[in-house]
């Protein structure tokens, strides 16, 4: 298991971008282990949706 990537208490930030710094790095990392999860999951069969629509004017076809 990997550990997230953190800004060190010594690092020249001030206590507030440190703890912005953090979070955004907490955000990537996140996102990158979810997108590395997606590329080897199986990938679920799609079932066609039909959508059908009726309208007196035809504004309802632009919203289907």
């Amino acid at each position: 298991m990997q550990t997230v990537p953190f800004i060190p208490d010594n690092a020249p930030f001030s206590a507030e971008q440190r703890l912005w710094l953090n979070g955004y790095l907490a955000g990537l990392f996140a996102a990158a282990q979810a997108n590395s999860r997606e590329a080897t999951a199986p990938t679920p069969s799609l079932t066609p949706l039909l959508i059908l629509f009726g309208s007196q004017t035809g504004s309802a076809q632009a919203l289907a």
